[in-house]
């Protein structure tokens, strides 16, 4: 069996990572130790936590 005669369409997954990507990288700051595709909370600690 394929993925679309499962009902997955690969290319709106496609879509949907491309857009969380864009919203994902609007929250990165200075504690921010990684791109996107990397452990999704590598963030560095500051001294005072």
């Amino acid at each position: 069996m394929k993925y679309r005669e499962a009902g997955v369409d690969l290319d709106a997954a496609e879509r949907s990572v491309q857009s969380l990507g864009k919203l994902v990288q609007s929250t990165a700051d200075a504690c921010t130790l990684s791109e996107i595709g990397s452990f999704g909370g590598s963030i560095r600690s500051p001294e005072m936590w």
